[in-house]
C-alpha cells in the first residue's frame, strides 16, 4: 500500500506539469482530473494504514541519507515527492 501512495504522488507530481507544457484544454482538464483522484486516493490510503496501525512511510532501498524534512526545491525526485505528501 505504501509503494502505491507513492505511486499515485508520482501522477499528480507528473500532471502538474501540463499546464507549463501545452494550452490544450482537454488534456489540461485531464490532468486536473486525474490529480484530483490521485490525491483522493492518496489520502485514503494514508487513512485505511492509520487506521491499521501501519506505518505510511515507503523504505526506499539506498536513499537512506534522505532527511524527512527536505525542501521541495532539492532535485531528488524522491525527495519532493517525501516532502510533499510526508512519506
Amino acid at each position: 500500500m505504501q509503494g502505491m501512495i507513492m505511486h499515485h504522488a508520482q501522477a499528480v507530481e507528473m500532471t502538474a506539469l501540463i499546464a507549463s507544457h501545452t494550452e490544450n484544454k482537454e488534456l489540461r482538464s485531464l490532468g486536473a482530473r486525474i490529480s484530483s483522484s490521485q490525491s483522493d486516493e492518496i489520502k485514503l490510503m494514508q487513512r485505511w494504514l492509520a487506521a491499521r496501525g501501519e506505518r505510511i512511510s515507503v523504505d526506499m532501498p539506498g536513499m537512506e541519507h534522505v532527511a524527512p524534512f527536505v525542501a521541495p526545491t532539492s532535485s531528488c525526485p524522491v525527495c519532493l515527492l517525501r516532502s510533499r505528501w510526508r512519506l
